[in-house]
């Protein structure tokens, strides 16, 4: 289950447009660049939904070499190839019971990854993009 973050969302009224990979609410459009670990060098915007009352939420999430160090889990490149779908586990807090619930991943609608070769730029991979079975 993720943090609710209220006293963020209770001082912004404005809509949240997306939520990173701990859940806290985001409200600029997405760029991988705003994903909270800075050393990401994969990232992936997804469309999720509550299991329960079936709400649909645009989730990132990123992946570090760090992250395969400690053994983690794989890039989102290498879970492609093998046809494994990333989960975002728990949805964001929406007041549902479906908070504690592991979500339906419905969508890869952005796919990242960054060039440490061309001053650390971030480029979409669109062929990376798609569309899930809906459970």
């Amino acid at each position: 289950m993720k943090q609710a973050y209220e006293d963020i969302r209770s001082r912004i009224k404005d809509k949240i447009r997306w939520y990173d990979d701990n859940g806290t609410p985001r409200y600029c459009k997405f760029h991988p660049a705003m994903l909270p670990d800075i050393y990401a060098s994969e990232s992936i915007l997804l469309k999720i939904e509550c299991q329960y009352c079936r709400k649909k939420f645009l989730v990132a999430m990123g992946w570090s070499k760090r992250d395969e160090y400690l053994g983690k889990k794989m890039g989102f490149s290498e879970m492609m190839k093998i046809k494994h779908i990333p989960g975002y586990i728990d949805p964001p807090i929406h007041g549902c019971i479906g908070d504690t619930e592991t979500s339906y991943t419905l969508e890869i609608v952005e796919f990242w990854h960054k060039n440490f070769n061309t001053n650390y730029e971030w480029t979409r991979i669109k062929r990376n993009e798609i569309e899930f079975e809906k459970p």
